[in-house]
Protein backbone atom coordinates (compact mmCIF):
# COMPACT_ATOMS: atom_id res chain seq x y z
CA UNK A 1 0.00 0.00 0.00
CA UNK A 2 1.44 3.41 -0.97
CA UNK A 3 2.08 6.12 1.61
CA UNK A 4 -0.76 8.20 0.08
CA UNK A 5 -3.26 5.34 0.34
CA UNK A 6 -2.11 4.58 3.89
CA UNK A 7 -2.71 8.20 4.90
CA UNK A 8 -6.20 8.20 3.32
CA UNK A 9 -7.01 4.91 5.09
CA UNK A 10 -6.12 6.29 8.56
CA UNK A 11 -8.02 9.54 7.89
CA UNK A 12 -11.14 7.51 7.03
CA UNK A 13 -10.72 5.39 10.17
CA UNK A 14 -10.38 8.49 12.34
CA UNK A 15 -13.46 10.08 10.75
CA UNK A 16 -15.54 6.92 11.34
CA UNK A 17 -14.33 6.88 14.96
CA UNK A 18 -15.52 10.45 15.52
CA UNK A 19 -18.87 9.75 13.87
CA UNK A 20 -19.31 6.67 16.03
CA UNK A 21 -18.69 8.69 19.17
CA UNK A 22 -21.44 11.13 18.18
CA UNK A 23 -23.86 8.35 17.29
CA UNK A 24 -23.73 6.72 20.71
CA UNK A 25 -23.50 9.94 22.77
CA UNK A 26 -20.11 9.16 24.38
CA UNK A 27 -18.83 11.95 26.67
CA UNK A 28 -15.22 12.80 27.35
CA UNK A 29 -13.69 10.27 29.72
CA UNK A 30 -11.60 10.65 32.87
CA UNK A 31 -11.96 12.67 36.05
CA UNK A 32 -13.98 11.99 39.23
CA UNK A 33 -17.39 10.30 39.21
CA UNK A 34 -20.03 12.67 37.82
CA UNK A 35 -23.29 12.84 39.78
CA UNK A 36 -24.42 16.31 38.66
CA UNK A 37 -27.84 16.38 36.91
CA UNK A 38 -27.93 17.70 33.35
CA UNK A 39 -29.56 21.09 32.66
CA UNK A 40 -31.35 22.63 29.71
CA UNK A 41 -29.37 25.80 28.91
CA UNK A 42 -31.14 27.02 25.76
CA UNK A 43 -34.22 26.36 23.66
CA UNK A 44 -35.59 27.52 20.32
CA UNK A 45 -38.07 29.07 19.99
CA UNK A 46 -37.42 31.02 23.18
CA UNK A 47 -39.84 30.27 25.97
CA UNK A 48 -42.67 32.80 25.72
CA UNK A 49 -42.08 33.52 22.02
CA UNK A 50 -45.09 34.72 19.97
CA UNK A 51 -46.10 34.32 16.30
CA UNK A 52 -43.93 31.23 15.96
CA UNK A 53 -43.94 29.52 12.58
CA UNK A 54 -41.50 26.63 12.43
CA UNK A 55 -41.25 22.91 11.95
CA UNK A 56 -38.17 22.54 14.14
CA UNK A 57 -37.55 22.88 17.87
CA UNK A 58 -34.03 22.98 19.27
CA UNK A 59 -32.58 22.57 22.72
CA UNK A 60 -29.08 22.62 24.17
CA UNK A 61 -27.85 20.88 27.31
CA UNK A 62 -24.81 21.48 29.49
CA UNK A 63 -23.87 17.79 29.30
CA UNK A 64 -23.98 14.89 26.87
CA UNK A 65 -27.44 13.31 26.97
CA UNK A 66 -28.68 9.93 25.76
CA UNK A 67 -30.83 10.52 22.69
CA UNK A 68 -33.24 7.65 23.37
CA UNK A 69 -33.98 8.95 26.86
CA UNK A 70 -34.77 12.36 25.34
CA UNK A 71 -37.28 10.70 23.01
CA UNK A 72 -38.91 9.04 26.03
CA UNK A 73 -38.88 12.28 28.04
CA UNK A 74 -40.75 14.58 25.63
CA UNK A 75 -44.36 15.59 26.30
CA UNK A 76 -46.28 18.14 24.22
CA UNK A 77 -49.44 20.02 25.10
CA UNK A 78 -51.48 20.02 22.94
CA UNK A 79 -50.21 16.68 21.71
CA UNK A 80 -47.84 16.42 18.78
CA UNK A 81 -47.68 12.83 17.60
CA UNK A 82 -45.58 12.93 14.43
CA UNK A 83 -42.05 14.12 15.09
CA UNK A 84 -38.44 12.94 15.05
CA UNK A 85 -35.56 13.62 17.45
CA UNK A 86 -32.00 14.11 16.22
CA UNK A 87 -29.13 14.72 18.62
CA UNK A 88 -25.36 15.01 18.61
CA UNK A 89 -24.94 14.69 22.37
CA UNK A 90 -25.32 18.20 23.78
CA UNK A 91 -27.72 19.61 21.21
CA UNK A 92 -30.98 18.16 19.95
CA UNK A 93 -33.39 19.04 17.17
CA UNK A 94 -37.04 18.01 17.06
CA UNK A 95 -38.43 17.89 13.53
CA UNK A 96 -42.20 18.30 13.44
CA UNK A 97 -44.00 16.49 10.63
CA UNK A 98 -47.42 17.96 11.40
CA UNK A 99 -48.15 21.69 11.12
CA UNK A 100 -48.65 23.76 14.24
CA UNK A 101 -52.20 25.01 14.69
CA UNK A 102 -52.82 28.78 14.49
CA UNK A 103 -53.38 30.92 17.61
CA UNK A 104 -52.37 28.10 19.94
CA UNK A 105 -49.99 27.90 22.91
CA UNK A 106 -47.68 24.88 22.74
CA UNK A 107 -45.90 23.66 25.88
CA UNK A 108 -43.02 21.19 25.64
CA UNK A 109 -42.06 19.35 28.82
CA UNK A 110 -38.85 17.36 29.22
CA UNK A 111 -39.38 14.88 32.07
CA UNK A 112 -36.91 13.28 34.43
CA UNK A 113 -36.74 10.31 32.04
CA UNK A 114 -33.94 12.26 30.33
CA UNK A 115 -30.48 11.15 31.45
CA UNK A 116 -26.97 12.12 30.60
CA UNK A 117 -24.39 9.55 29.58
CA UNK A 118 -23.40 9.10 33.23
CA UNK A 119 -26.95 8.04 34.14
CA UNK A 120 -27.91 11.28 35.90
CA UNK A 121 -31.49 12.44 35.30
CA UNK A 122 -32.87 15.98 35.32
CA UNK A 123 -33.28 17.37 38.82
CA UNK A 124 -36.83 18.38 37.92
CA UNK A 125 -38.97 18.38 34.79
CA UNK A 126 -38.40 21.37 32.47
CA UNK A 127 -41.13 23.13 30.49
CA UNK A 128 -40.90 25.83 27.83
CA UNK A 129 -43.72 27.21 25.69
CA UNK A 130 -44.39 29.36 22.63
CA UNK A 131 -47.44 30.61 20.79
CA UNK A 132 -48.39 30.60 17.13
CA UNK A 133 -50.61 33.63 17.84
CA UNK A 134 -50.24 37.00 19.49
CA UNK A 135 -50.86 35.82 23.07
CA UNK A 136 -49.59 32.94 25.15
CA UNK A 137 -51.33 30.98 27.91
CA UNK A 138 -49.83 32.05 31.21
CA UNK A 139 -51.79 30.07 33.80
CA UNK A 140 -49.82 28.41 36.57
CA UNK A 141 -50.46 25.91 39.37
CA UNK A 142 -47.82 24.87 41.88
CA UNK A 143 -47.61 22.93 45.09
CA UNK A 144 -45.99 20.06 46.97
CA UNK A 145 -46.30 16.28 46.84
CA UNK A 146 -45.71 14.26 50.01
CA UNK A 147 -45.17 10.55 50.43
CA UNK A 148 -47.49 8.42 52.57
CA UNK A 149 -44.78 8.76 55.25
CA UNK A 150 -45.20 12.58 55.24
CA UNK A 151 -41.90 13.32 53.52
CA UNK A 152 -41.15 15.36 50.42
CA UNK A 153 -41.13 13.03 47.45
CA UNK A 154 -38.84 13.43 44.47
CA UNK A 155 -39.78 12.31 40.96
CA UNK A 156 -43.58 12.19 41.36
CA UNK A 157 -45.47 13.06 38.18
CA UNK A 158 -48.36 15.50 38.50
CA UNK A 159 -51.09 15.03 35.88
CA UNK A 160 -53.33 17.99 35.02
CA UNK A 161 -56.56 17.69 33.02
CA UNK A 162 -58.28 20.85 31.78
CA UNK A 163 -61.99 20.85 32.62
CA UNK A 164 -63.98 22.77 30.00
CA UNK A 165 -66.24 25.39 31.59
CA UNK A 166 -69.65 23.95 32.38
CA UNK A 167 -68.71 20.46 31.18
CA UNK A 168 -69.45 18.45 34.31
CA UNK A 169 -69.84 15.28 32.25
CA UNK A 170 -66.15 15.35 31.34
CA UNK A 171 -65.15 15.74 34.99
CA UNK A 172 -67.44 12.88 36.04
CA UNK A 173 -66.31 10.45 33.33
CA UNK A 174 -62.59 11.23 33.33
CA UNK A 175 -60.63 7.98 33.61
CA UNK A 176 -56.87 8.54 34.20
CA UNK A 177 -56.27 4.86 33.41
CA UNK A 178 -57.30 5.51 29.80
CA UNK A 179 -56.79 9.25 29.21
CA UNK A 180 -53.40 10.93 29.20
CA UNK A 181 -53.17 14.36 30.84
CA UNK A 182 -53.21 17.74 29.10
CA UNK A 183 -50.19 18.94 31.10
CA UNK A 184 -47.59 17.32 33.36
CA UNK A 185 -44.87 18.35 35.80
CA UNK A 186 -42.51 16.44 38.06
CA UNK A 187 -41.34 17.13 41.57
CA UNK A 188 -37.81 18.00 42.62
CA UNK A 189 -35.86 17.19 45.77
CA UNK A 190 -38.17 19.35 47.90
CA UNK A 191 -41.35 17.75 46.54
CA UNK A 192 -42.28 20.98 44.73
CA UNK A 193 -43.88 21.03 41.29
CA UNK A 194 -44.99 23.78 38.94
CA UNK A 195 -47.37 23.51 36.02
CA UNK A 196 -46.73 26.45 33.69
CA UNK A 197 -48.23 27.94 30.52
CA UNK A 198 -51.67 26.57 31.34
CA UNK A 199 -54.92 27.56 29.75
CA UNK A 200 -56.81 29.52 32.43
CA UNK A 201 -59.61 27.67 34.18
CA UNK A 202 -60.42 24.63 36.33
CA UNK A 203 -58.26 21.50 36.47
CA UNK A 204 -58.43 17.96 37.79
CA UNK A 205 -55.05 17.13 39.35
CA UNK A 206 -53.49 13.98 40.68
CA UNK A 207 -49.96 12.73 41.33
CA UNK A 208 -48.39 9.31 40.97
CA UNK A 209 -44.91 7.82 40.62
CA UNK A 210 -45.74 6.53 37.08
CA UNK A 211 -42.84 4.06 37.12
CA UNK A 212 -43.48 2.80 33.58
CA UNK A 213 -43.77 6.40 32.26
CA UNK A 214 -46.88 5.68 30.21
CA UNK A 215 -48.64 8.83 31.52
CA UNK A 216 -51.58 6.71 32.64
CA UNK A 217 -52.66 5.55 36.08
CA UNK A 218 -52.04 1.82 36.47
CA UNK A 219 -53.70 -0.34 39.12
CA UNK A 220 -51.50 -0.74 42.16
CA UNK A 221 -49.70 2.59 41.77
CA UNK A 222 -49.80 5.00 44.71
CA UNK A 223 -51.67 8.21 43.89
CA UNK A 224 -52.58 11.55 45.42
CA UNK A 225 -55.61 13.75 44.80
CA UNK A 226 -56.24 17.24 46.21
CA UNK A 227 -58.79 18.00 48.90
CA UNK A 228 -60.34 21.01 47.12
CA UNK A 229 -61.03 22.44 43.66
CA UNK A 230 -58.02 23.51 41.63
CA UNK A 231 -57.91 26.59 39.39
CA UNK A 232 -55.03 28.35 37.71
CA UNK A 233 -53.29 30.72 40.09
CA UNK A 234 -53.07 28.22 42.99
CA UNK A 235 -49.59 28.12 44.50
CA UNK A 236 -50.10 25.96 47.60
CA UNK A 237 -51.65 22.71 46.33
CA UNK A 238 -50.90 19.84 48.71
CA UNK A 239 -50.96 16.23 47.55
CA UNK A 240 -50.23 13.18 49.72
CA UNK A 241 -49.73 9.73 48.22
CA UNK A 242 -52.03 6.92 49.21
CA UNK A 243 -52.83 3.46 47.89
CA UNK A 244 -56.27 2.16 47.13
CA UNK A 245 -55.85 -1.04 45.14
CA UNK A 246 -59.30 -2.28 44.10
CA UNK A 247 -58.20 -5.62 42.67
CA UNK A 248 -59.00 -8.69 44.73
CA UNK A 249 -56.27 -10.45 46.66
CA UNK A 250 -54.88 -13.57 44.94
CA UNK A 251 -53.42 -16.82 46.29
CA UNK A 252 -50.18 -17.28 44.35
CA UNK A 253 -48.95 -20.62 45.64
CA UNK A 254 -49.30 -23.37 48.24
CA UNK A 255 -46.36 -25.58 49.21
CA UNK A 256 -45.69 -28.28 51.78
CA UNK A 257 -43.03 -26.82 54.06
CA UNK A 258 -42.89 -30.04 56.12
CA UNK A 259 -45.32 -32.94 56.47
CA UNK A 260 -47.24 -30.88 59.04
CA UNK A 261 -46.94 -27.33 57.75
CA UNK A 262 -48.26 -25.74 54.56
CA UNK A 263 -46.99 -22.35 53.33
CA UNK A 264 -49.42 -20.04 51.49
CA UNK A 265 -48.18 -17.05 49.51
CA UNK A 266 -50.55 -14.26 48.44
CA UNK A 267 -49.89 -11.42 45.98
CA UNK A 268 -50.06 -8.98 48.92
CA UNK A 269 -50.18 -9.26 52.68
CA UNK A 270 -53.58 -10.42 53.95
CA UNK A 271 -54.98 -9.02 57.18
CA UNK A 272 -54.17 -11.94 59.45
CA UNK A 273 -56.03 -10.45 62.44
CA UNK A 274 -59.31 -11.03 60.61
CA UNK A 275 -58.62 -14.75 59.96
CA UNK A 276 -59.30 -17.93 61.90
CA UNK A 277 -58.43 -21.50 60.94
CA UNK A 278 -62.02 -21.81 59.62
CA UNK A 279 -61.00 -19.58 56.70
CA UNK A 280 -58.89 -22.45 55.32
CA UNK A 281 -59.70 -25.87 53.88
CA UNK A 282 -57.30 -28.58 52.60
CA UNK A 283 -58.76 -31.56 50.69
CA UNK A 284 -57.02 -34.90 50.06
CA UNK A 285 -57.49 -35.44 46.31
CA UNK A 286 -57.40 -39.25 46.68
CA UNK A 287 -60.19 -39.82 49.21
CA UNK A 288 -61.80 -36.35 49.01
CA UNK A 289 -61.60 -35.99 52.78
CA UNK A 290 -60.67 -32.72 54.43
CA UNK A 291 -57.31 -32.66 56.17
CA UNK A 292 -57.43 -31.66 59.81
CA UNK A 293 -56.09 -28.11 60.36
CA UNK A 294 -55.04 -27.01 63.84
CA UNK A 295 -54.03 -23.36 63.52
CA UNK A 296 -52.12 -20.88 61.40
CA UNK A 297 -49.39 -18.30 61.83
CA UNK A 298 -47.63 -15.68 59.73
CA UNK A 299 -43.95 -15.29 59.00
CA UNK A 300 -42.27 -12.41 57.20
CA UNK A 301 -40.08 -13.58 54.31
CA UNK A 302 -38.57 -10.80 52.25
CA UNK A 303 -41.27 -8.13 52.00
CA UNK A 304 -44.18 -10.58 52.08
CA UNK A 305 -45.98 -12.28 54.94
CA UNK A 306 -46.55 -15.99 54.31
CA UNK A 307 -49.31 -17.84 56.09
CA UNK A 308 -48.43 -21.27 57.47
CA UNK A 309 -51.10 -23.86 58.24
CA UNK A 310 -50.43 -26.50 60.91
CA UNK A 311 -52.08 -29.75 59.80
CA UNK A 312 -52.21 -33.54 60.18
CA UNK A 313 -49.39 -35.36 58.40
CA UNK A 314 -49.36 -35.05 54.63
CA UNK A 315 -48.73 -38.14 52.52
CA UNK A 316 -45.69 -37.96 50.28
CA UNK A 317 -46.42 -37.22 46.59
CA UNK A 318 -50.18 -37.08 47.19
CA UNK A 319 -51.94 -34.05 45.71
CA UNK A 320 -53.97 -31.77 47.98
CA UNK A 321 -56.32 -28.93 47.13
CA UNK A 322 -56.27 -25.75 49.20
CA UNK A 323 -59.16 -23.31 49.55
CA UNK A 324 -59.11 -19.95 51.34
CA UNK A 325 -62.38 -18.21 52.15
CA UNK A 326 -63.23 -14.57 52.79
CA UNK A 327 -59.67 -13.26 53.02
CA UNK A 328 -59.05 -9.52 52.78
CA UNK A 329 -56.15 -7.11 52.28
CA UNK A 330 -55.32 -3.81 53.98
CA UNK A 331 -57.53 -1.91 51.50
CA UNK A 332 -60.61 -3.92 52.43
CA UNK A 333 -60.69 -5.92 49.17
CA UNK A 334 -62.10 -9.40 49.81
CA UNK A 335 -61.87 -12.66 47.92
CA UNK A 336 -64.67 -15.13 48.58
CA UNK A 337 -62.80 -18.27 47.51
CA UNK A 338 -59.19 -18.76 46.44
CA UNK A 339 -57.79 -22.12 45.37
CA UNK A 340 -54.38 -23.73 44.87
CA UNK A 341 -52.84 -27.20 45.00
CA UNK A 342 -49.75 -28.78 46.52
CA UNK A 343 -47.91 -32.09 46.70
CA UNK A 344 -47.26 -33.75 50.07
CA UNK A 345 -43.76 -34.35 51.43
CA UNK A 346 -42.45 -36.80 54.00
CA UNK A 347 -40.14 -34.50 55.96
CA UNK A 348 -41.08 -34.88 59.62
CA UNK A 349 -41.72 -31.74 61.65
CA UNK A 350 -39.56 -32.21 64.77
CA UNK A 351 -39.41 -28.57 65.89
CA UNK A 352 -40.93 -27.81 69.31
CA UNK A 353 -42.87 -24.71 70.26
CA UNK A 354 -41.12 -22.67 72.90
CA UNK A 355 -41.57 -19.20 74.25
CA UNK A 356 -39.33 -16.40 73.04
CA UNK A 357 -38.87 -14.19 76.08
CA UNK A 358 -39.70 -10.51 75.46
CA UNK A 359 -37.15 -9.20 78.00
CA UNK A 360 -34.77 -10.34 80.73
CA UNK A 361 -35.72 -10.83 84.36
CA UNK A 362 -35.87 -7.62 86.45
CA UNK A 363 -36.27 -5.50 83.32
CA UNK A 364 -37.19 -1.84 83.83
CA UNK A 365 -38.90 0.61 81.48
CA UNK A 366 -41.02 -2.08 79.80
CA UNK A 367 -43.48 -0.68 77.19
CA UNK A 368 -41.67 2.68 77.22
CA UNK A 369 -41.81 2.92 73.42
CA UNK A 370 -45.02 1.00 72.93
CA UNK A 371 -47.21 2.48 70.21
CA UNK A 372 -50.67 3.49 71.49
CA UNK A 373 -53.50 1.11 70.71
CA UNK A 374 -57.29 1.32 71.08
CA UNK A 375 -56.95 -1.65 73.45
CA UNK A 376 -54.42 0.08 75.71
CA UNK A 377 -50.89 -1.01 76.65
CA UNK A 378 -50.34 -4.72 75.94
CA UNK A 379 -47.44 -7.04 76.61
CA UNK A 380 -46.45 -9.01 73.49
CA UNK A 381 -45.60 -12.71 73.92
CA UNK A 382 -44.32 -14.87 71.07
CA UNK A 383 -43.73 -18.60 70.61
CA UNK A 384 -41.50 -20.19 67.98
CA UNK A 385 -44.44 -22.23 66.63
CA UNK A 386 -48.24 -22.14 67.07
CA UNK A 387 -49.61 -23.26 70.39
CA UNK A 388 -53.00 -24.51 71.47
CA UNK A 389 -54.58 -21.19 72.32
CA UNK A 390 -56.86 -22.49 75.05
CA UNK A 391 -53.90 -23.95 76.96
CA UNK A 392 -52.36 -20.52 77.54
CA UNK A 393 -54.95 -19.48 80.11
CA UNK A 394 -53.71 -22.28 82.41
CA UNK A 395 -50.06 -21.53 81.82
CA UNK A 396 -49.58 -17.77 82.19
CA UNK A 397 -50.19 -15.75 85.35
CA UNK A 398 -49.61 -12.04 85.93
CA UNK A 399 -49.14 -10.81 89.48
CA UNK A 400 -48.90 -7.37 91.00
CA UNK A 401 -47.58 -7.76 94.50
CA UNK A 402 -49.47 -10.75 95.89
CA UNK A 403 -52.49 -10.24 93.65
CA UNK A 404 -53.05 -12.43 90.61
CA UNK A 405 -54.63 -10.28 87.91
CA UNK A 406 -57.32 -11.23 85.44
CA UNK A 407 -55.91 -11.24 81.92
CA UNK A 408 -57.23 -10.56 78.46
CA UNK A 409 -55.51 -12.49 75.65
CA UNK A 410 -55.43 -11.04 72.14
CA UNK A 411 -54.08 -13.55 69.63
CA UNK A 412 -52.52 -12.10 66.48
CA UNK A 413 -52.10 -15.63 65.12
CA UNK A 414 -51.29 -19.07 66.49
CA UNK A 415 -47.94 -18.07 67.95
CA UNK A 416 -48.30 -14.36 68.76
CA UNK A 417 -50.41 -13.15 71.64
CA UNK A 418 -50.68 -9.88 73.56
CA UNK A 419 -51.52 -9.78 77.28
CA UNK A 420 -53.27 -7.03 79.17
CA UNK A 421 -54.59 -6.95 82.73
CA UNK A 422 -58.24 -5.94 82.72
CA UNK A 423 -57.33 -3.12 85.08
CA UNK A 424 -54.63 -1.89 82.61
CA UNK A 425 -50.91 -1.61 83.28
CA UNK A 426 -49.96 1.06 85.80
CA UNK A 427 -47.06 3.33 84.92
CA UNK A 428 -44.03 2.63 87.10
CA UNK A 429 -45.55 -0.45 88.76
CA UNK A 430 -43.72 -3.77 89.19
CA UNK A 431 -45.27 -7.02 87.91
CA UNK A 432 -44.37 -10.68 87.86
CA UNK A 433 -45.07 -12.95 84.90
CA UNK A 434 -45.18 -16.69 85.61
CA UNK A 435 -45.10 -18.99 82.60
CA UNK A 436 -45.66 -22.67 83.37
CA UNK A 437 -44.37 -24.01 80.06
CA UNK A 438 -45.36 -27.60 80.92
CA UNK A 439 -49.01 -26.53 80.63
CA UNK A 440 -48.52 -25.04 77.17
CA UNK A 441 -49.46 -27.42 74.38
CA UNK A 442 -48.51 -26.91 70.77
CA UNK A 443 -51.21 -26.51 68.12
CA UNK A 444 -51.36 -30.29 67.59
CA UNK A 445 -51.88 -30.93 71.32
CA UNK A 446 -48.32 -32.09 72.10
CA UNK A 447 -46.48 -31.04 75.25
CA UNK A 448 -43.74 -28.45 74.90
CA UNK A 449 -41.10 -27.71 77.57
CA UNK A 450 -41.16 -28.88 81.19
CA UNK A 451 -40.05 -25.49 82.44
CA UNK A 452 -41.27 -22.84 84.86
CA UNK A 453 -40.29 -19.32 83.80
CA UNK A 454 -40.58 -16.31 86.12
CA UNK A 455 -39.99 -12.74 84.96
CA UNK A 456 -40.13 -9.62 87.11
CA UNK A 457 -40.51 -6.33 85.25
CA UNK A 458 -41.41 -2.70 85.76
CA UNK A 459 -43.67 -0.77 83.42
CA UNK A 460 -42.07 2.45 82.22
CA UNK A 461 -42.56 5.14 84.84
CA UNK A 462 -43.85 8.66 84.36
CA UNK A 463 -40.35 10.18 84.58
CA UNK A 464 -39.35 8.39 81.34
CA UNK A 465 -41.88 10.38 79.33
CA UNK A 466 -42.31 13.95 78.20
CA UNK A 467 -45.19 16.09 76.95
CA UNK A 468 -45.88 18.26 73.93
CA UNK A 469 -48.51 20.95 73.74
CA UNK A 470 -49.53 23.67 71.36
CA UNK A 471 -52.37 25.08 69.34
CA UNK A 472 -54.03 24.79 65.97
CA UNK A 473 -54.43 28.07 64.11
CA UNK A 474 -57.53 27.61 61.96
CA UNK A 475 -58.13 29.84 58.95
CA UNK A 476 -61.70 30.84 58.16
CA UNK A 477 -62.12 28.30 55.34
CA UNK A 478 -61.87 25.45 57.90
CA UNK A 479 -63.59 27.21 60.77
CA UNK A 480 -66.75 25.12 60.44
CA UNK A 481 -64.82 21.88 61.05
CA UNK A 482 -65.83 20.21 64.31
CA UNK A 483 -62.84 17.91 64.84
CA UNK A 484 -59.17 17.67 63.90
CA UNK A 485 -57.18 14.43 64.00
CA UNK A 486 -53.54 14.83 65.07
CA UNK A 487 -50.81 12.24 64.75
CA UNK A 488 -47.30 12.55 66.15
CA UNK A 489 -44.71 10.32 64.44
CA UNK A 490 -41.67 9.23 66.43
CA UNK A 491 -38.97 9.74 63.81
CA UNK A 492 -36.95 6.66 62.94
CA UNK A 493 -39.35 4.20 64.59
CA UNK A 494 -42.56 4.60 62.56
CA UNK A 495 -44.61 4.81 65.73
CA UNK A 496 -47.59 7.11 66.00
CA UNK A 497 -49.28 8.86 68.90
CA UNK A 498 -52.77 10.03 67.90
CA UNK A 499 -55.50 12.20 69.34
CA UNK A 500 -58.61 14.04 68.19
CA UNK A 501 -59.20 17.71 69.04
CA UNK A 502 -62.87 18.67 69.19
CA UNK A 503 -64.04 22.21 68.41
CA UNK A 504 -67.78 22.24 69.16
CA UNK A 505 -68.13 25.92 68.31
CA UNK A 506 -66.45 27.79 65.43
CA UNK A 507 -63.15 29.23 66.57
CA UNK A 508 -59.78 30.12 65.12
CA UNK A 509 -57.61 28.53 67.80
CA UNK A 510 -57.78 25.02 69.31
CA UNK A 511 -55.35 23.77 71.93
CA UNK A 512 -53.87 20.26 72.13
CA UNK A 513 -51.60 18.30 74.45
CA UNK A 514 -49.81 14.94 74.11
CA UNK A 515 -48.74 13.14 77.29
CA UNK A 516 -46.62 10.04 77.98
CA UNK A 517 -44.39 10.52 74.94
CA UNK A 518 -41.04 8.68 74.74
CA UNK A 519 -38.01 10.92 74.41
CA UNK A 520 -37.13 11.65 70.79
CA UNK A 521 -37.87 13.76 67.74
CA UNK A 522 -41.34 13.90 66.20
CA UNK A 523 -43.18 15.08 63.09
CA UNK A 524 -46.75 16.33 63.41
CA UNK A 525 -49.39 15.35 60.86
CA UNK A 526 -53.04 16.37 61.02
CA UNK A 527 -56.19 15.99 58.97
CA UNK A 528 -59.83 16.96 59.11
CA UNK A 529 -62.09 13.87 59.20
CA UNK A 530 -65.09 14.01 56.91
CA UNK A 531 -67.25 12.14 59.44
CA UNK A 532 -70.13 14.01 61.01
CA UNK A 533 -69.81 11.99 64.23
CA UNK A 534 -66.83 11.88 66.57
CA UNK A 535 -64.07 9.64 65.18
CA UNK A 536 -61.55 7.43 66.90
CA UNK A 537 -58.01 8.85 67.21
CA UNK A 538 -56.88 5.68 65.43
CA UNK A 539 -59.03 6.30 62.36
CA UNK A 540 -56.84 6.52 59.24
CA UNK A 541 -56.72 9.50 56.88
CA UNK A 542 -58.85 9.07 53.74
CA UNK A 543 -56.83 9.83 50.60
CA UNK A 544 -59.86 9.93 48.27
CA UNK A 545 -60.12 8.09 44.96
CA UNK A 546 -59.45 8.65 41.27
CA UNK A 547 -62.45 7.00 39.64
CA UNK A 548 -65.03 7.83 40.66
CA UNK A 549 -63.24 10.99 41.70
CA UNK A 550 -63.47 11.79 45.38
CA UNK A 551 -61.24 14.41 47.05
CA UNK A 552 -58.95 13.53 49.90
CA UNK A 553 -59.53 14.76 53.42
CA UNK A 554 -57.71 18.07 54.10
CA UNK A 555 -54.31 17.45 55.69
CA UNK A 556 -51.48 19.46 57.14
CA UNK A 557 -47.87 18.44 57.73
CA UNK A 558 -45.26 20.11 59.90
CA UNK A 559 -41.82 19.01 58.73
CA UNK A 560 -40.08 20.94 61.49
CA UNK A 561 -39.00 18.23 63.91
CA UNK A 562 -40.27 18.60 67.46
CA UNK A 563 -38.00 17.55 70.31
CA UNK A 564 -39.52 15.82 73.35
CA UNK A 565 -37.39 15.29 76.48
CA UNK A 566 -38.02 13.18 79.56
CA UNK A 567 -39.80 14.96 82.43
CA UNK A 568 -40.21 18.04 80.25
CA UNK A 569 -43.05 19.77 78.38
CA UNK A 570 -42.32 21.03 74.88
CA UNK A 571 -44.73 23.92 74.41
CA UNK A 572 -45.47 26.71 71.97
CA UNK A 573 -46.04 24.34 69.02
CA UNK A 574 -48.26 25.83 66.33
CA UNK A 575 -49.85 24.18 63.30
CA UNK A 576 -51.74 26.39 60.88
CA UNK A 577 -54.71 25.04 58.94
CA UNK A 578 -54.84 27.11 55.78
Amino acid sequence: MSAFRTAIFFILLFTLFLLGRCAIDIPPTGGPEDKIPPRVVAVFPDSGALRVQTNKLRMRFDKYVVTQTLRNALFFSPRIEDYEVESDGKEAEIILYEPLKPNRTYACTITKALTDTRGNSLAQSFTFAFSTGTTIDSGMISGTVYSAENRFIKGATVFAYFIPEGDTLFADTLNPSQTQPDYIAQTGEDGRFQLSFLKSGAYRLFATMDKNQNLLFDAGEAFAVPFDSIFTGRTNVRLRLTERDTTRIELQSANAYTSNRIALRFDRNPVSDSLTIQNFLVIDSTNRNPLRLYDFYTNLEGNRELIYLVCDSLIKERVYGVQVFNVQDAFGNRADTLVASLVGVSEIDTARAKIQLPFADSAKGVLEREQPSPRGKRLPIEFSLPIQRASLANAIYLLKGNDTLELDFLFRDGRRVELKPRSDFELGAWYRLDINHRNVLDARGRKTLDTLIRLNFQIASKDLFGELEGELLIDSVFQSSKQFALRLELIGEKKFYPQVVLTPTPQRVAKFKFSNLPEGKYFLFSFIPSDSVEVSPFRAWDGGSLKPFRPSEPFFISLDSLRVRKRWTTDGVQLRFQ
